[in-house]
């Protein structure tokens, strides 16, 4: 980023300014003969009858196009002469504003991407400083602003100033003592807004550092509210966070008030100076000396001059403020400390790291507070074997495995590998040879397969934006590349295309001990519209062999089938009157009573009354059970049928009269037994006169609305709108039987797995989107999936910090499996260990304390010299 605000402005907008500039040069004529219209048309009007008509000086023509020139066309002509000029100011406005949005946008969308850059280019030690809410907060609407007057830099002072100045000079033209009473109050406000806005500037630093401290602060609550919970520390966090906030409130009110004086000063010079015009010209015209036109003429010039200086104060300020927040964001993320920019356009890569011993000369490494992480180092990591560097927390493990992939800055020493120093290579071509999982490895907000291929994914291939996109994307300073490109590199995974990549991706997680949770995944997935031709027919045969395997156990009544003649117990009452699941985002399984074409079936069947009455002995159980309990309690949350939301409404609902209540009262209360299992809720609200009922009104629906969105069930094809595993069971598990509910996915997904569609399966289990950071998966579920990303790409070293310690024996074993195989094909593998018993099966050990290496060796040895000095250990 550029160390100045102004050589930001030039460097990266100067064509748009001299365009806004030359616009603005264009429009002053036009503008001078706008203010001289109302001259011209009252010297007509106070013309004698027998002078010649004149405009702008010059004697008219008696007739136009054969139209004689008298007097009320001569004023048509002017009054028509006026409104083209109005016109044709507007248009300049118009092209000045429309270039001047377009550069603030470009403007904000550069210098957000040079932040994000920045961002990349931290250290990572930084990292621990800095917090995602405070560069959000530098993102936000002090952006916007800072950003805004960048399309203001030149347009305003040059189209509002140079309007100041036509004005000035129309009204010397006319009279140069009524100039000088209209520009007499402007040099007193030039000196007192100056020195006002000098200390709205150092209030504006200090609400910026306030800002993001209280951001700071509300990203470590988000990340410590378990914490704050456990401790009972809630009110001294709210008290915190108030004085805080207190703090900003104080600065920013000073700033208002200020800038409100600011306005208020320049409000009462601009009102002052029309009675010094008025009086001046009034006694001008009484005495003679200034004709009453020109006056006129004047008074509309004067009355528009208060417009254009009251832009150029507010540009001043925007232009001071805009600076103060241009210095704040380049001191956050202008770091001294950045790690060298990547270039998009890499060479391809010339060296190869496999087979080749890692060596480490003098490394000393210290963190950012200087105190030392590795002291002077000395070891060679031999090639095709796996060593495990051991060592307490913050005993200089970490901080090697960091330095061997290149991610931590060395204070001296040097890592090579294959006769080159890792500092010296492009950082892009390090990552894509060495390979790194540790405590901050994650995962995106992405499906499965997408964070496999995090890693693939270094160029863009075909598949480019549009030319505007790709013209914007330039102008603005941000990458070409299409987000929309493929940018995954098959070869690096060594495949042909992408469904040999994710029959790969499979294999891997499989051999990572997470196949079976990837067949389960699929079970929960929907069948993708492209795959319905070729699995449908195979899901539907799943299920006659689900089918027949229950018959053959004795078990058929494991599953209550789905039948369109009768009411299923087990399914929700809104399963049982739609006969299907909804496909319209407008209708809500849990809320039919609220889709107008829904209501008027049911009024029509006789059921709103009775879902209403239904409802309230729903709600009325709800009370009993739960109002004793907090609406967030785990026992409402997890067996109340109502939301902790609702349940408080309901209570507040309680014992008022039906026809007190609203029309949104009356439907949550009539929407209540459509969520109803009626096998499962043993409510007293659903009874078979009401069941027989909703399959009378399923006839209805079907008949009378047959275009509203519902995905039906059918016993010969596949529902789009339901999992896998709901397609094959066609109904629901029976919640009467034990068991019930383990068994039957269980068999279901033997008899997939017998039919050939097990791979498919976990094909599709690749989709399931993990959430934010993973969310949604356990912890050893991200890390086989962070392990499985890695090897995928095959790199020359792979380095694993903390990664083993987190996975159960099993898993482990398995990983060690393939760590081995990777070993046999000359890849380097190192694992930072914080338990010596974790370094079994180890080729090397080398054991870390303190930043120094205590020793290093052949693993069986060092494990037995380790475990006898556990055992000599005093208790």
């Amino acid at each position: 980023m550029q160390r100045d605000f102004r050589q930001f402005v030039w460097r990266h907008t100067a064509g748009a300014q001299f365009a806004m500039l030359g616009i603005a040069f264009a429009s002053f004529p036009f503008l001078w003969l706008y203010y001289e219209m109302p001259k011209e048309i009252v010297a007509l009007l106070g013309a004698d009858k027998g002078e010649p008509l004149r405009l702008f000086g010059r004697d008219l023509p008696a007739s136009l196009f054969g139209l004689p020139l008298d007097r009320p066309v001569t004023l048509g002509l002017q009054c028509l002469i006026l409104l083209l000029l109005v016109l044709i100011n507007q248009r300049f406005r118009f092209w000045i504003a429309r270039l001047r949005n377009l550069t603030a946008e470009r403007a904000l969308r550069r210098i957000r991407f040079q932040i994000l850059s920045l961002v990349l280019r931290f250290p990572l030690h930084a990292f621990r400083q800095r917090t995602a809410g405070e560069t959000l907060a530098a993102m936000g609407s002090d952006l916007d602003s800072l950003c805004g007057h960048v399309g203001d830099a030149v347009s305003v002072p040059a189209y509002q100033g140079g309007t100041l100045a036509v004005i000035l000079i129309f009204l010397v033209w006319q009279d140069p003592l009524i100039a000088a009473a209209a520009a007499s109050i402007y040099p007193l406000s030039m000196i007192v807004v100056p020195r006002l806005q000098r200390r709205v500037n150092d209030l504006s630093r200090e609400r910026g550092r306030l800002t993001r401290g209280l951001g700071e602060r509300i990203d470590e609550t988000f990340r410590l509210v378990t914490d704050i919970h456990a401790n009972d520390q809630t009110r001294w966090t709210r008290a915190w966070l108030g004085a805080q906030l207190a703090l900003i409130y104080r600065v920013r009110l000073d700033i208002a008030q200020r800038k409100f004086a600011i306005k208020t000063i320049n409000t009462l010079l601009q009102q002052s100076g029309p009675v010094l015009f008025y009086a001046a010209g009034g006694l001008m015209v009484i005495e003679g000396r200034l004709d009453i036109g020109t006056l006129i003429a004047a008074i509309a010039a004067h009355k528009d001059m208060a417009t254009p200086w009251r832009e150029l104060l507010d540009w001043y300020q925007g232009r001071e403020d805009a600076r103060v927040k241009y210095e704040n964001t380049l001191r956050l993320f202008n770091r001294p400390d950045l790690r060298p920019a990547a270039r998009d356009a890499q060479p391809e890569e010339a060296v190869d790291f496999r087979g080749q011993a890692i060596t480490v000369e003098d490394l000393v490494v210290r963190d950012e507070g200087e105190a030392l992480r590795l002291d002077r180092v000395r070891l060679t990591i031999p090639a095709g074997q796996l060593t495990a560097l051991v060592g307490p927390s913050g005993g200089g493990r970490e901080a090697l495995a960091l330095a061997l992939c290149g991610l931590v800055e060395a204070s001296a020493g040097r890592v090579r590998i294959a006769g080159q120093e890792i500092a010296r290579l492009p950082a892009s071509l390090v990552n894509r040879r060495i390979a790194y999982v540790g405590p901050g490895s994650g995962l995106q907000a992405r499906s499965i397969a997408d964070n496999l291929a995090f890693g693939l994914q270094a160029r863009p291939g075909l598949g480019l934006g549009g030319d505007i996109d790709f013209r914007e994307a330039l102008l603005s300073g941000n990458p070409a590349d299409s987000i929309e490109a493929d940018w995954v590199d098959y070869a690096a995974a060594g495949v042909a295309d992408r469904e040999a990549l994710r029959r790969r991706m499979v294999e891997l997680l499989s051999r990572l001990g997470f196949g079976d949770g990837l067949f389960r995944l699929g079970l929960q997935a929907r069948l993708p519209a492209g795959a319905v031709a070729d699995l449908g027919p195979r899901i539907v045969a799943a299920r006659a062999a689900l089918d027949t395997r229950l018959r053959e156990r004795g078990q058929v009544d494991l599953i209550a089938r789905f039948d369109e003649g009768g009411y299923n117990d087990h399914a929700t009452m809104a399963e049982n009157l739609l006969f299907g699941l909804p496909t319209d985002p407008a209708l809500d399984a849990d809320r039919l009573a609220e889709h107008p074409a829904l209501h008027d079936l049911l009024v029509r069947c006789g059921l709103a009354e009775r879902l209403f009455a239904a409802g309230q002995t729903i709600a009325a159980v709800m009370i009993e059970l739960f109002a004793d309990l907090d609406p967030g309690h785990e026992m409402v949350r997890r067996f109340a049928l109502v939301s902790p939301g609702e349940l408080r409404h309901l209570i507040a609902l309680s014992g008022r009269p039906g026809d007190s209540l609203t029309r949104a009262d009356r439907a949550l209360l009539t929407n209540l037994p459509f969520r109803v299992i009626a096998s499962r809720h043993r409510l007293n609200a659903v009874d078979e006169a009401l069941k027989a009922a909703i399959v009378e009104a399923r006839h209805r629906l079907r008949t009378e609305l047959p275009g509203i969105g519902i995905a039906r069930f059918d016993a010969a094809s596949v529902n789009p709108a339901a999992s896998i595993l709901d397609n094959v069971l066609f109904g629901r598990i029976a919640a009467d039987r034990a068991g019930a509910a383990g068994q039957v996915p269980a068999l279901a997904a033997d008899v997939l797995e017998s039919l050939g569609l097990g791979d498919e399966l976990r094909r599709l289990g690749l989709d399931f989107d993990v959430g934010i950071g993973g969310g949604r998966l356990s912890l050893g579920e991200r890390q086989r999936i962070a392990l499985g990303r890695v090897l995928l790409r095959r790199p020359d070293v792979i380095v694993l910090d903390d990664v083993l310690g987190a996975l159960d024996a099993t898993c482990r074993a398995d990983i060690m499996t393939l760590l081995r195989e990777e070993a046999a094909a000359g890849v380097t593998v190192v694992a930072a260990l914080g338990d010596a018993g974790l370094a079994e099966g180890f080729d090397r050990i080398v054991t870390l304390e303190r930043g120094r290496i205590l020793q290093h060796g052949e693993g069986r040895r060092i494990l037995r010299q380790e475990m006898g000095n556990s055992r000599h250990e005093p208790e």
